[in-house]
């Protein structure tokens, strides 16, 4: 006669947390990137729920030898969202309509979870947009548990303007200095259209419009087609430069009846292509081609792999045809020329 039972299935959350930040992340600085892509995104839903003119967005960054914080003035959240998204791996609180209305970036919803790789302790304090209720929450690493509760929340009904403040304790074998948090987060922050300041400095809102614009001095030529092929429609103008040089603005893109929301700027010799989303830097492309084509793609519907390494195999073949299109319109033009 055969004996049957049954044992638990666990989960040692320590090492979950080793795998998320040494695995899934490339470096310490990810933490900080990930919560400015949360802040970044509460602020695009901010201004979906109240309108794009009703604040003034930001997002403020301050390290030290101890702590990171990082400040936002967008949605906030509410005891829903902090115990069913935030708090909880695995689950997006990004999958509602004002979020997807609003474009945002994330989608893959490991939240909080993020953070205590590199993180002893973890602080929230988040006041939603609607409601007069402010909401602080916080854990220890070594105090989390898949079967106890473990995150302490405390909540001060009180009227003051929405947002949300993280504030970490590093791990004692983490040390962030502000030099290497710029030089990290540089690709992924620098074309946000909202002010990011880490430690009083400002590392966004540069125009990446340089690519493709050329002073009226040194153009040579410009060309305005309407392109309409293979699958794909959108606006194309060819800037020749008097260096011999070529520039492309690509906007109004369509791929079949669908619009996709962005915009392409190129240029010869610029170096690799680097992909956003909504502003947000995602990954480089790697797409060969005859003109050595450098810049920047921002496309709302591109999506990175987990570990922000590459885009996803669906992303990539999206750039590839279009960057394809382009180039053998670039070739049509100087042909004629």
């Amino acid at each position: 006669m055969n004996n049957v039972s049954k044992i638990s299935f666990q989960i040692e959350v320590r090492r979950v947390l080793e795998i998320l930040s040494n695995d899934i992340y490339d470096s310490p600085y990810a933490l900080l990137r990930e919560n400015i892509q949360n802040a970044y995104d509460a602020i695009l839903m901010r201004k979906q729920l109240k309108g794009a003119d009703s604040f003034e967005p930001k997002i403020n960054v301050t390290i030290d030898s101890k702590f990171i914080r990082i400040q936002d003035n967008g949605i906030g959240m509410n005891k829903d969202v902090l115990s069913n998204n935030f708090w909880k791996a695995g689950s997006s609180g990004k999958n509602n309509e004002i979020a997807q209305k609003a474009e945002v970036v994330g989608t893959f919803g490991i939240g909080a979870m993020a953070n205590f790789g590199v993180c002893k302790s973890l602080k929230v304090i988040t006041h939603y947009a609607e409601g007069n209720q402010t909401i602080e929450t916080f854990a220890k690493r070594e105090s989390l548990s898949i079967t106890e509760e473990c995150i302490e929340l405390i909540t001060q009904e009180e009227e003051r303007e929405p947002g949300t403040e993280i504030i970490a304790e590093l791990d004692d074998s983490i040390n962030l200095t502000q030099q290497g948090a710029i030089g990290y987060l540089n690709p992924y922050i620098k074309y946000l259209n909202v002010p990011v300041l880490i430690n009083g400095t400002i590392v966004s809102q540069n125009n990446y419009a340089d690519f493709s614009d050329v002073k009226q001095e040194n153009l040579f030529l410009s060309e305005h087609h309407e392109i309409n092929q293979t699958n794909f429609s959108f606006k194309l103008t060819l800037n020749y430069t008097k260096q011999n040089l070529v520039r492309i603005h690509c906007s109004d893109i369509s791929k079949g009846t669908q619009k996709i929301n962005g915009e392409i700027a190129l240029s010869q010799g610029a170096g690799s292509i680097y992909c956003l989303r909504n502003y947000f830097g995602l990954a480089p492309i790697p797409v060969s081609g005859f003109f050595n084509l450098g810049g920047v793609v921002n496309i709302s519907s591109l999506h990175p792999t987990a570990g922000r390494e590459a885009l996803s195999r669906e992303s990539i073949e999206l750039v590839t045809q279009l960057i394809n299109i382009i180039e053998n319109k670039i070739a049509e033009s100087i042909s004629n020329l």
